[in-house]
């Protein structure tokens, strides 16, 4: 059965998702994600979900919890770190046997203990295929590759490492605003006598890595924040420039990269919150993992690969600054029903389908638009020679990925093409739908 909720507008703390079939607001709910990286789907739960220590989300699933927007105390007290977007952590460190599913997921991958335990000797440049902090992981990246495989399923959002801010915050699990315990070193308080409950160190793990998530978390459920391996973040790495942003350090031009939460390898002040550290970007010692984030978009949007080449070829947004902010609703066949005000931009035509308050059209899985009779989209195609064509589309009618119309019997279509200072260089209107203009 289609159900419809209409889209908030993205304001702090309150984005949009795509939630079993329907684009809702980000609230109080959804503060859990689960990728099936079998299948790229994508389920969301309000708590915890119940079988969540299971073996499944040590090999093919994932799961995430949302860190909510907001201001938080990092450092250890001595700066304050804005996320300007929910994100999502992997509750988990990411494990040999996920990875494995990252790369092909039609890998089999059992419940073993070398598969539940984390991704070892894995470098910054081979997660991410590329050393540039500000550019994204490369299609053919493992997290590239995961990301391809839930925008294929229509979800939005970008795989990615955490920053150091984003990690931080997750590993100190104190509510944005609370400064209660701000200078703990460690998220359970200010001695390490009790580390070894929470993380595998140098005194405790025989020098090896071991299951993922054996020891207890911190307040937010994430295990093996500290210790069993060293986590990779996207920051580029300076000693004497921690930037508590959600985008971190782009712009410093060395090659190391910074890592965090210390290893099985690491003493009680790499295992905490506030410690930082740094490797190589090309550095494959045993000692280095990583765990996933997903920055939430500020738009509602949905993202459809129809050639399954790693790109969208359709991207329907439910824009943030819309005075009625329209509907995403998946009918569950790989098609979508939008009503708007909403946008769908066409990358292979240069071109934008905007849908008006109180129409709907369909996005098929193939990614064209239908409209019924009776529905009018216009669609803005940039010619690339400084000139832009708007077209005024009446249904029944069909808009393909690459911007051709077909119209239905009673459609039509007029067309006004406008030179780089507005001026109307040509008009055409085909009234009864055969193509040719009347």
């Amino acid at each position: 059965m289609k159900r419809s909720i209409r889209v908030v507008r993205a304001a702090a703390g309150l984005c949009a998702v795509l939630v079993g079939g329907v684009l809702a607001a980000f609230g109080a709910g959804e503060a859990y994600m689960v990728v099936d990286l079998a299948t790229g789907g994508v389920t969301y739960e309000d708590g915890t979900p119940s079988d969540y220590t299971n073996d499944v989300y040590k090999t093919t699933k994932m799961v995430f919890r949302k860190v909510p927007a907001g201001t938080y105390a990092v450092q250890n007290g001595t700066v304050q770190a804005t996320m300007t977007n929910d994100y999502y952590v992997g509750v988990y460190e990411v494990t040999a046997g996920q990875y494995k599913l990252m790369q092909n997921p039609e890998t089999a991958v059992p419940a073993t203990e070398a598969n539940m335990k984390p991704k070892a000797s894995i470098s910054y440049n081979t997660l991410r295929g590329t050393r540039d902090a500000a550019v994204e992981p490369t299609a053919a990246s493992p997290i590239g590759k995961l990301t391809a495989l839930v925008r294929a399923g229509g979800v939005s959002g970008l795989f990615d490492l955490p920053t150091e801010a984003m990690w931080e915050v997750a590993a100190r699990a104190m509510p944005a605003g609370d400064s209660s315990h701000a200078t703990w070193p460690w998220f359970f308080g200010t001695s390490s006598t009790a580390l070894g409950d929470y993380a595998w160190h140098l005194g405790n793990s025989g020098r090896t890595v071991h299951v993922a998530g054996l020891k207890q978390p911190n307040a937010w459920g994430f295990y093996d924040m500290y210790g069993n391996v060293s986590e990779w973040c996207r920051d580029h790495w300076n000693w004497d420039d921690f930037v508590p942003t959600q985008a971190g350090n782009t712009t410093d031009t060395g090659y190391n990269r910074s890592v965090r939460g210390g290893s099985y390898e690491s003493g009680g002040n790499d295992c905490s919150s506030g410690g930082r550290m740094n490797a190589y970007y090309t550095s494959n010692d045993a000692i280095y993992g990583f765990r996933l984030a997903l920055v939430v978009p500020d738009d509602s949007t949905v993202n459809l690969d129809v050639d399954n080449d790693g790109q969208p070829d359709v991207i329907i947004t439910i824009p943030d600054d819309g005075d009625n902010p329209g509907t995403i609703v998946d009918n569950g066949d790989g098609s979508y029903d939008v009503t708007g005000e909403a946008q769908i931009a066409l990358p292979l035509a240069d071109g934008v389908i905007d849908v008006p308050t109180n129409v709907t059209v369909t996005v098929g899985a193939d990614g064209t638009t239908t409209l019924d009779a009776d529905e009018t989209v216009t669609l803005t195609v940039d010619n690339g020679d400084g000139t832009t064509t708007v077209t005024t589309v009446n249904g029944p009618a069909e808009i393909a990925p690459d911007g051709t119309i077909t119209l239905g019997e009673g459609g039509s279509t007029s067309v006004v093409t406008t030179d780089g200072n507005g001026g109307i260089t040509e008009v055409s209107i085909d009234s009864d739908g055969d193509g040719d203009p009347d």
